[in-house]
């Protein structure tokens, strides 16, 4: 008898804002349905949804709830998850999983997604909770080296976002004075005053939005660890070079990332003298350097107590503001990035069909496997891209991979054929350069050229909004699932 293999492969994206959430279906004969559920977070929706509003988590419990009915739930009642994947620890693919605060109150996202009793909770190897990282003084970490040390490094990294967090409210726009009357006619520098607070301003932003994006996310990564430990299902904490099984008949599941220190030392990006100490200082930022409301200088000194300032003063505070804001928002892009590369980096290939999820890997991270022959064949064959950390550039290396893919085609009458890509994004989050922002103009251009795109800022229509694409597994080839349209009342 013929192995079993699947005869269609689904999947579903939600529309999650700047955050991921893909439900990957493996169908095989007999109504065996095998749904893989491929990060779920958020961290701010496309309609304008502050994060964790009663808005924001309304929306995400509507998400959960459509992915219990597609796993089968009827009334209220049954369904299975096959598998949870957790490409890393960033809030904007893990809080969905975020459960209730209190017992009595209803259930949240993370607790609809427990009760469909998956049987596997995938994630990097750097989540594994033997690790134990908040177990180890920044001295002992250091000691300790290898990956308990990283691991420690990168709970020390994120004690550093929350302190940035706090800090970044009295960097915001809110609280600024009025500008005075002719304010702008200070004598100083070309920049007014005026200029230097609307550049601290976009700053500001973008160090509250990555900042809050890296704090630990303790009640996802706890239910996410509890739902591994139940009877019946299994944790892995997988690297490059692992073998995922899954349980996945006639798939193949190819870890190529994050690598281990030991593979690669490259994921290991940002060092200081003392990598666990460095980033323990920079924690302290929330508290170490806030103000205590006293006055900033003993008496006697030539100094304006309370919080009103001089108006010719006022330029030289902004100054000092802005500095302080490019210098977090520099501190915040170096947490995103490291965090980014302990990302999972996964290849599911069936008969022709490979498919592609990234994560949010960046460049350190794929650099071992771009090095793999074996994994750049793999790679060349790519049917579907899950686009890597929202469009951003140096998630699609240009040379190692986005120009070795096979089936990329400008040519009309190879549409039918060429590979997909779906990016799942919000604009004006993340980036203040054209360098860096997220997603990137000429990476879109050329998805949308050599490839049939997608992308999530365009699903407007319903809350969710999903799409549905078909997957062959003979061909390899991708069918997008029209949805019938709501009739004009």
């Amino acid at each position: 008898m013929a192995a079993k293999t699947p005869r269609k492969i689904s999947l579903r994206v939600y529309p999650v804002g700047f955050g991921d959430c893909f439900l990957l279906g493996f169908h095989y004969a007999g109504n065996d349905d095998r749904f893989v559920l491929i990060d779920f977070g958020s961290m701010e929706l496309t309609k304008k949804r502050m994060a964790r509003s009663g808005a924001f988590l309304t929306y995400m419990k509507k998400v959960a709830d459509d992915i219990a009915m597609r796993c089968g739930r009827k009334d209220g009642k049954g369904g299975q998850l096959h598998a949870v994947i957790a490409t890393h620890r960033h809030a904007d693919h893990i809080n969905g999983f975020t459960t209730k605060a209190k017992p009595e109150a209803e259930d949240a996202s993370g607790d609809v997604i427990r009760s469909l009793n998956p049987r596997f909770i995938v994630q990097p190897w750097t989540e594994d909770p033997d690790l134990d990282p908040e177990a180890l003084a920044p001295a002992e970490a250091v000691l300790a080296g290898g990956a308990r040390g990283f691991a420690a490094m990168l709970a020390g990294m994120q004690s550093t976002a929350a302190g940035i967090v706090e800090e970044v409210e009295r960097l915001g726009a809110k609280r600024l004075d009025p500008p005075a009357v002719g304010e702008d006619m200070l004598p100083g520098p070309a920049q007014t005053s005026t200029t230097v607070r609307a550049r601290r301003i976009a700053f500001v932003g973008q160090v509250q939005f990555l900042g809050e994006d890296n704090i630990a996310n303790r009640s996802a990564v706890e239910n996410l660890i509890a739902m591994g430990k139940r009877k019946g299902s299994k944790s892995l904490y997988l690297h490059a070079d692992s073998k995922a099984k899954l349980n996945l008949p006639g798939v193949k599941t190819h870890v190529l990332g994050p690598p281990t220190l030991k593979q690669s030392d490259a994921i290991r990006k940002m060092r200081s003298v003392d990598d666990v100490e460095f980033w323990m200082l920079l924690g302290a930022t929330g508290t170490k350097f806030t103000a205590s409301g006293e006055e900033p200088f003993s008496a006697g000194r030539d100094s304006v107590p309370g919080t009103h300032v001089p108006d010719h003063a006022r330029w030289l505070r902004d100054q000092v503001r802005s500095a302080r804001a490019e210098t977090l928002l520099s501190i915040v892009r170096t947490l995103d990035k490291q965090m980014n590369n302990t990302s999972l980096i996964l290849v599911f290939e069936v008969g022709t069909a490979r498919l592609l999820f990234p994560g949010d890997a960046q460049i350190e991270n794929w650099q071992y496997a771009l090095a793999n022959p074996q994994y750049r064949e793999l790679l060349a064959g790519t049917t579907f891209y899950k686009v890597g950390h929202h469009g951003s550039r140096n998630a699609t290396p240009k040379a190692g991979l986005w120009e070795q893919f096979a089936k990329r085609s400008d040519k009309e009458e190879d549409e039918a054929s060429r590979m997909w890509s779906v990016v799942s994004t919000m604009a004006n989050k993340h980036g203040t350069t054209e360098a860096t922002k997220v997603p990137r103009r000429t990476l879109v251009e050329a998805l949308k050229e050599k490839t049939n795109f997608r992308t999530t800022q365009d699903f407007e229509r319903a809350e969710p909004d999903w799409r549905d694409f078909d997957i062959d597994p003979k061909t390899g080839h991708v069918t997008e699932i029209e949805k019938p349209r709501a009739s004009p009342r």
